[in-house]
């Protein structure tokens, strides 16, 4: 068990040093010409999207689901519950609103936003819906400090000292919710994260989208995307940048 441990802590380690020149050749090729990629033929509203987060210098950092104007999205946000540098920790399911989340992602969070649009039918989009409830059926919600000094009248006054989601609450419609059991209760930074969340949704809205089991990081996911925007598979059919490369 102290080997584990002692392997993850230098993991996490050597991730977070990890510099840009050491990220593959090709991600500085999409990076330097990303642009939005014109719709084949008719609407090209997209029925769905997937952001890929990219931090400072590059390294992929999150990603999310975004239907309905809404983003959906999870992660290990309660510090109280960080373990291991915060490879592990509560699950916390989030939605907020697209825009102001991106707007939130540039400016406040000095991330970069790679957006891929997913064109669907309506049943994929209810299906992708339908898969959401399911795993919210196993949660409840949970409200982060800011928001319930201000619910509570014990007003705090707004700063960048302030946890994650209690900026994402009052910049961006930010809404909790933890789970009580299930497969998303405990958050692990190498299986049980973000890209999973998103792999459970998009397997089930489309047969052209069955990410394999081995997508279990952001960076993973962009590779699969990459791939299927470059294919003749025309479900993912558009590529925007949100922010500073």
């Amino acid at each position: 068990m102290k080997i584990f441990v002692s392997a993850v802590m230098v993991y996490v380690l050597l991730r977070s040093l990890l510099p840009a020149f050491m990220l593959p050749k090709y991600i500085k090729k999409v990076t330097r010409t990303l642009g939005e990629k014109p719709a084949p033929d008719r609407d090209s509203v997209p029925d769905m999207e997937i952001l890929i987060h990219l931090r400072e210098g590059g390294r992929f950092g999150h990603c999310d689901v975004v239907f309905d104007g809404k983003v959906v999205s999870y992660g290990n946000y309660d510090k109280e519950s960080f373990k291991l540098g915060r490879t592990f920790g509560h699950g916390i399911f989030f939605t907020a609103d697209r825009d102001k989340y991106l707007r939130f992602c540039a400016d406040y969070d000095n991330r970069t936003t790679v957006c891929y649009g997913l064109r669907l039918n309506r049943a994929g989009v209810d299906k992708a819906k339908e898969e959401v409830e399911k795993i919210l059926e196993k949660s409840y919600p949970w409200t982060p400090p800011f928001q319930k000094a201000c619910e509570t009248g014990n007003l705090l006054s707004y700063s960048d000292d302030l946890d994650y989601c209690s900026k994402l609450w009052f910049m961006a419609d930010g809404c909790f919710r933890k789970f009580h059991s299930g497969l998303f209760k405990s958050y692990f930074a190498f299986s049980k994260n973000c890209a999973l969340l998103v792999g459970e949704i998009l397997k089930t809205c489309n047969e052209n989208l069955k990410p394999s089991g081995l997508i279990k990081t952001p960076g993973k996911l962009f590779k699969y995307l990459e791939r299927l925007l470059n294919s003749k598979n025309n479900t993912v059919f558009s590529r925007t940048v949100y922010g500073n490369i």
